[in-house]
């Protein structure tokens, strides 16, 4: 007759105290726009006594060229400056606000889904070349979310705060709060990346 022995979970270590980030005098670049998202971020992280920026996205150009240029280029060399200012520290994070369009890929928006995916390889390739210099750089992709970009009855805060309340729809502190969890992670770990979604999905 054979016996069967669960197996126990090893014990934490007596002295184990998970020790957040200290956010205190730190450089922090949010990129997305200074609505919206990246705006309520910058508010968020005000209050944390950190220096933190946040890059203008630009929405009212309709020609391609310029949506490249803003969503792509314009990340690339706010990081650029970013890394130069952060590399004497050997100290820093970078957060790049990308969308979940990356993933989805929507039909019609074809040309901000190709900035949107350019913008996951070039946070990737960015963080390993940072990471020398102890300056993290992270991405976070959220789904559908409350702000003024929308061109059709999504822009109307009415409604938003409808889907909202029918967790169709997230706030931009939502997204705050998690780009905040990213920050606060000890300097040995780096989140390379958050995708987060709204609860359920909208009509």
């Amino acid at each position: 007759m054979s016996q069967a022995h669960a197996q126990k979970a090893p014990p934490k270590p007596k002295d184990w105290k998970h020790q957040p980030e200290s956010l205190q005098g730190k450089r922090v670049l949010v990129t997305g726009g200074t609505t919206g998202i990246g705006r309520t971020t910058a508010l968020l992280l005000a209050g944390t006594s950190i220096d933190a920026a946040s890059e203008d996205g630009g929405q009212t150009y309709e020609q391609f060229r310029y949506i490249v240029e803003t969503n792509l280029l314009g990340y690339m060399d706010c990081a650029r400056q970013a890394a130069k200012r952060m590399t004497p520290d050997k100290r820093g994070h970078i957060v790049n606000v990308g969308s979940m369009s990356a993933e989805s890929k929507s039909a019609g928006s074809d040309v901000y889904v190709a900035t949107k995916s350019a913008i996951r390889g070039f946070s990737r390739a960015l963080g390993k070349r940072l990471a020398r210099h102890h300056i993290h750089v992270s991405l976070i992709e959220p789904g559908l979310t409350g702000a003024d970009l929308f061109e059709d009855e999504k822009s109307d805060p009415a409604h938003q705060r409808q889907l909202q309340a029918k967790y169709q729809m997230m706030t931009s502190e939502d997204i705050a709060e998690a780009i905040l969890y990213m920050l606060v992670q000890p300097l040995r770990c780096n989140v390379v990346g958050i995708q987060v979604h709204q609860l359920l999905p909208s009509d």
